[in-house]
């Protein structure tokens, strides 16, 4: 919720940008953290291992479940299920909209094609749900796999 709060130790925060050329949209998201906070550290390294793994996903004739799955699978593995709330992304690019035509959620049946444009916004929520964070890649499906159009690193900021 938006306010005049100032941030204090251990606070977690997130902006996401979008930009549009010639009709294309694209969507950027990005963490931080206000100081030290051991377990929104661990949520964060623990989705970006799961937005690498749907990254690598996203190729020619994959579908948008297995996507999620590959996601999905690597939050499960490490024993946290509960913290993944919402779909891996969805289409965006040319006409794109906050629902995407074409969801990465799961048990999806689309298929991923050459040239599909996805964005992959990956966040997790503490178990109480106090805080999500995370961070996303906008990705093309190429014939050769997942080509990421973002530019810029992941780190997790401290601030």
């Amino acid at each position: 919720k938006s306010g005049n709060n100032r941030l204090k130790q251990g606070d977690v925060a997130y902006i996401e940008v979008g930009g549009r050329l010639h009709d294309y949209a694209a969507g950027l998201v990005r963490s931080a953290i206000y100081g030290r906070h051991a377990e929104a550290t661990a949520l964060y390294e623990l989705s970006n291992a799961a937005l690498e793994a749907a990254i690598a996903a996203a190729m020619p004739g994959a579908l948008t479940g297995d996507v999620d799955a590959a996601a999905r699978g690597v939050v499960e593995r490490a024993g946290r299920p509960q913290t993944f709330r919402q779909r891996v992304g969805y289409s965006c690019g040319l006409g794109w909209s906050t629902r995407g035509y074409t969801s990465l959620e799961p048990g999806g049946q689309n298929v991923l094609r050459p040239n599909m444009a996805l964005h992959m916004p990956l966040f997790l929520t503490d178990e109480e749900g106090r805080f999500a964070i995370g961070c996303s890649e906008t990705i093309l499906v190429t014939d050769g796999g997942a080509e990421v159009l973002s530019n810029g690193d992941r780190d997790l900021r401290f601030l």
